[in-house]
């Protein structure tokens, strides 16, 4: 039996769809565009191509998976730190 992968990031999920670009031919997009996600996170939209694949290759997976947005701040004046 085959180990299920179980996958937390983006990242995970591209490499494990055979990498950036293999990802984006399988959109038609850019190389750019899906490196982007690696830190940005899966656009929403992407569910339902990404899901059926992943499962295919007996990965584990949430679906809030292609909800995730980056986690780091942009650091704007009406939210900057205090000295």
């Amino acid at each position: 039996m085959a180990r299920r992968m179980n996958i937390a990031t983006a990242t995970e999920a591209i490499n494990a769809l055979g990498g950036t670009n293999k990802v984006a031919k399988l959109f038609g997009l850019s190389y750019r565009v899906v490196s982007n996600w690696h830190t940005r996170g899966l656009p929403p939209d992407t569910y339902y191509v990404m899901a059926p694949r992943l499962t295919a290759r007996g990965c584990k997976f949430s679906p809030l998976l292609f909800a995730q947005k980056e986690t780091r701040r942009r650091l704007t004046p009406a939210n900057s730190p205090t000295p």
